[in-house]
């Protein structure tokens, strides 16, 4: 697993490019069962049945298609439609997400950025396999960005997220590097053609191939950098970053600071606690289990993941709510019922949840030690 210590932090990336692809797998076996049925009726029923035609379409062309299909549909379905709508009709500037994360030096921010990078580089890789019209770098790296202006319009017409123009770059970038994969596998299949067909080495389209690869796999390369030199840099800031600041310009010729107390070159050292980090699967595990020894059970219907949280919802009346964070392994719980009686202070409160009940169930089940 990638960690990456930053200001006496952990950062976990892995595990949530990890989870952004059991979800995409998840989707893409239902798209694949869809497709497969549609191609039955479709081609088979339909075409080749009932209008007797006889074009003949090669499996492999088709396995290739069907693949970018759903890959389409489950980036649509991750950014889109499993989404409810609710989110403000807002553009952010430009290059917003960048200073914000080069500010904050927040890791979600920066996991953010990540992942719009990570979830194109597959359209950039499999748009040339599919289609040979896409074996032109600029025909592919134009896809990648009609196809992230497309999920853009959508999220800010139906409200699904905030439309950045930042996810344009971020996306294409992404689109870029798939590309540039995509590239290394093309020389790696040349040079075996030359080996297995015995061919004469034109050692001029070779350097030339190997010179147009390079530069295809350049934008990974540069990321990489980038990404790294980013992390980097807040290693070496001496009060290290801030979690919550304005990311627009203050002019500092308009603040006086002053401080009440003498201040020490004074070297001091204490020792910092780092909480446990978990994947989102062992903080759902968490809170299924707590929820099951209140004598609840799990309705996985309702159970959202947002933002390094699993919030998961009891079946029935009289139920609860268990918030976990990954980091940390915290947890809140919230109860709410459809019975409420009158209390002390004249508000109304739900009959199974008096003060003194709620901690005397949580010590029973030992929650609080």
């Amino acid at each position: 697993m990638f960690i990456k210590m930053m200001g006496g932090r952990q950062m976990f990336f892995m595990g949530d490019i990890i989870d952004l692809a059991r979800q995409c797998a998840k989707m893409g076996i239902i798209a694949f069962i869809f497709v497969l049925v549609l191609w039955k009726i479709g081609y088979w029923l339909l075409y080749k049945k009932i209008l007797k035609g006889k074009k003949k379409i090669e499996a492999k062309n088709a396995f290739k298609i069907t693949i970018l299909g759903i890959y389409v549909f489950s980036v649509l379905y991750l950014t889109c439609f499993n989404r409810t709508v609710g989110y403000e009709r807002k553009i952010y500037p430009f290059l917003w997400s960048y200073r914000e994360a080069w500010i904050r030096g927040n890791e979600i921010d920066f996991r953010n950025i990540l992942l719009n990078y990570v979830m194109f580089i597959p359209l950039g890789f499999l748009l040339p396999i599919a289609s040979k019209r896409f074996n032109t770098w600029w025909k592919t790296y134009l896809a990648g960005l009609g196809f992230s202006l497309l999920i853009e319009v959508l999220q800010l017409t139906f409200c699904f997220g905030t439309a950045e123009g930042d996810d344009l770059i971020s996306n294409t970038v992404g689109t870029i590097i798939g590309y540039g994969l995509y590239s290394i596998i093309s020389l790696c299949n040349y040079g075996i053609s030359i080996i297995i067909n015995k061919k004469e080495n034109n050692k001029k389209e070779i350097g030339f191939r190997i010179i147009k690869t390079s530069v295809f796999v350049s934008p990974l390369v540069c990321a990489f950098a980038l990404f790294l030199f980013f992390y980097g840099s807040y290693n070496e800031r001496e009060l290290g970053y801030s979690l919550s600041e304005y990311i627009g310009r203050i002019n500092p010729n308009n603040l006086n600071v002053v401080a009440k107390t003498d201040l020490k070159n004074e070297e001091l050292n204490y020792e910092t606690y780092i909480g446990p980090r978990l994947t989102s699967g062992q903080a759902h595990k968490k809170g299924k289990s707590i929820i099951e020894k209140l004598g609840k059970k799990v309705d996985d219907y309702m159970t959202q993941y947002y933002d390094q949280t699993v919030y998961l919802w009891s079946k029935g009346e009289n139920g609860v709510i268990a918030q976990v964070d990954y980091k940390g392994g915290t947890y809140t719980l919230d109860f709410f019922s459809d019975t409420f009686e009158e209390s002390g202070d004249g508000t109304s409160v739900p009959e199974n949840i008096k003060k003194e009940k709620v901690i005397a169930d949580l010590n029973k089940y030992q929650f609080l030690l």
